[in-house]
């Protein structure tokens, strides 16, 4: 009798020492900032690119976050495409946006400029190349979403 209880309390220490914390189920969401134009309500899907007429006053990007985050998220881009600074639109004074702590998306303005020169659709290109916060810039797999168009219709 005394073999067994000596072993059932030695297995009781052993089992109560080799127990671990429960492991996260669920991987930790990876940070990612994208475009997506501004959904229509109700609207299933996203696009990155947006067009306008000439005539309209301006043109705007959305950048989003794909989760909320409790600092500030600047995001640098650069421009490109077939519209001509200056001529069919302004640039934004500054290359980067800020998506405040808390909020899931900032906005890229910048005025269309009514160029009755142009005949034919032109396009301003916005390209993400860096964020601070080790963002990834794009989401899904592989890493859309990272460049938005901007058509000026004539």
């Amino acid at each position: 009798m005394k073999t067994y209880l000596i072993a059932l309390i030695g297995l009781l220490v052993f089992g109560l020492q080799s127990c671990a914390p429960d492991e996260e189920v669920y991987k930790e969401l990876p940070k990612a900032v994208y475009f997506a134009n501004r959904p229509a309500t109700g609207a299933a899907n996203l696009t990155n690119s947006a067009s306008g007429r000439r005539t309209v006053p301006t043109g705007v990007a959305r950048i989003y976050v794909n989760q909320l985050y409790d600092r500030d998220v600047v995001v640098n881009f650069s421009i490109g495409g077939t519209a001509v600074a200056g001529q069919d639109y302004t640039p934004p004074a500054a290359m980067s946006v800020t998506i405040p702590a808390g909020k899931y998306f900032g906005e890229i303005t910048f005025p269309v400029l009514n160029n009755p020169a142009q005949t034919a659709n032109r396009t301003v290109v916005f390209t993400m190349t860096s964020a601070t916060e080790e963002f990834a810039l794009g989401i899904g797999f592989p890493r859309g979403y990272f460049t938005f168009t901007y058509t000026i219709t004539p």
